[in-house]
């Protein structure tokens, strides 16, 4: 989506919350999980920074040399619709 020229839909508002995490954390936290005993524990792995989708999307676009782009809201229920 942060690729498309021109514009770049958004799912709703675009305020849904993603907390991405580095492959090389997520590695080193499978390894650790591995290595020690946390049965019966639930574990969240997640990034020390929570983005909307909208901010993740323009991140992505700057990360790949882009520059703005509008953004266009498609209405949820259209989205369930498409899907």
């Amino acid at each position: 989506l942060a690729a498309l020229p021109g514009f770049f839909p958004l799912a709703g508002k675009g305020d849904f919350a993603f907390s991405p995490i580095h492959a090389a954390d997520l590695a080193r936290t499978v390894r650790i999980t591995c290595e020690n005993d946390f049965s019966g524990r639930t574990l969240e792995p997640a990034g020390p920074h929570t983005l909307s989708l909208r901010e993740l999307l323009l991140a992505y676009r700057q990360w790949l040399g882009f520059g703005h782009a509008p953004t266009v809201s498609i209405p949820l229920p259209l989205m369930k619709l498409m899907g």
